[in-house]
């Protein structure tokens, strides 16, 4: 069985220095956080038409996809 090191016990120079990444921490948010947030994002879409949110929404999709 291979040994493991616990990359919180190496420091971030040597981390760098071995080409070692530190995985990114996922944080998530909750559903009523969530809610908050589609709620404050339509409000702010509020005077456009149904076909125009969805362009943008269309487009915002696009844009968080790169």
């Amino acid at each position: 069985m291979p040994a493991t090191i616990n990359l919180d016990s190496i420091g971030p120079e040597q981390r760098k220095q071995l080409g070692i990444r530190k995985p990114r921490e996922v944080t998530s948010i909750s559903k009523d956080e969530q809610r908050g947030w589609a709620l404050k994002v339509l409000a702010l879409m509020a005077n456009l038409s149904r076909t125009e949110r969805e362009r943008v929404l269309r487009h915002a999709l696009k844009v968080n996809k790169v």
